[in-house]
């Protein structure tokens, strides 16, 4: 698909160019609201971390609008939708990978994830056999708390850094 090949290319570009991206980041996020409910959820994600780490600055800009979008793409539907499944794979890994930039938010993302790992627990939904949950509601579910830990991981490591250099401070008085 050519929209697919196109986002890939801006996503490779953004990695080279980075604080010459600047100017485009406007027009960028207006692509991905046009683009966010689209099959291209992948590539636009991956576009997005890699303005993340090229000009976080701008990116925090423009950082509400994406929680807002990942936040409402975390409710789960009550019907296993092989889509719904992949699409929300996606989100928790572009979570994992944008947790350093999101720090200001966890206050809105740890609930919303704690709401998806309990509907998925909670989901009458079955296997084959009866036997329990449907194997990618499960996968979906570790993968939730996988993003919970990683989440809480980094902001536990970033407290103990910035409490440092108080401590050492302190020391060498």
């Amino acid at each position: 698909n050519l929209r697919e090949a196109l986002l890939k290319q801006v996503a490779s570009l953004s990695s080279i160019v980075r604080e010459h991206l600047r100017p485009y980041v406007a027009d960028i996020f207006g692509i991905v609201d046009d683009l966010w409910n689209s099959k291209h959820l992948g590539t636009i994600l991956a576009l997005l971390s890699k303005i993340a780490v090229g000009v976080p600055d701008d990116f925090r800009k423009y950082l509400p609008r994406l929680v807002k979008k990942l936040l409402a793409s975390l409710e789960i539907q009550t019907t296993e939708s092989k889509v719904e499944v992949q699409k929300l794979d996606l989100i928790l890994r572009s979570i994992r990978s944008l947790r350093g930039v999101m720090t200001e938010y966890l206050q809105l993302m740890i609930p919303a994830l704690l709401k998806l790992a309990d509907s998925l627990i909670l989901t009458p939904n079955v296997d084959e056999g009866g036997l329990g949950l449907a194997p990618s509601y499960i996968d979906v579910g570790v993968a939730t708390l996988q993003t919970l830990s990683h989440i809480l991981e980094h902001e536990r490591i970033r407290n103990q850094s910035m409490s440092l250099p108080v401590a050492w401070s302190e020391l060498s008085l």
